[in-house]
């Protein structure tokens, strides 16, 4: 029951960091593409106590969620040349 509670917390917080990003997603030239998959992860994120889980599923959506953090920080800079190159500068 513990390992299926970690489980459970750990998937939820790969679909709330996609979800805290919903702002930086929809103000994108393609972001309201995302609208319904935005809301699937909603729902589903609802639905997180009654599923079952196991450490491979996790894993699986770990690594998805580390590469469409990757792709979207890639396209952020893309669309905002200006605001990368100022923060690169600052750190």
């Amino acid at each position: 029951m513990e390992n299926n509670m970690h489980l459970r917390l750990r998937l939820k917080n790969c679909l709330q960091t996609i979800l805290d990003l919903r702002d930086d997603i929809d103000s994108m030239p393609f972001g309201s593409a995302f609208t319904g998959e935005i809301g699937a992860l909603e729902s589903f994120l609802e639905k997180l106590a009654d599923i079952s889980l196991n450490e491979y599923e996790v894993r699986r959506v770990e690594f998805a969620t580390s590469k469409f953090l990757d792709e979207l920080e890639l396209l952020l800079m893309q669309s905002a040349p200006h605001k990368a190159a100022g923060k690169s500068r600052l750190q």
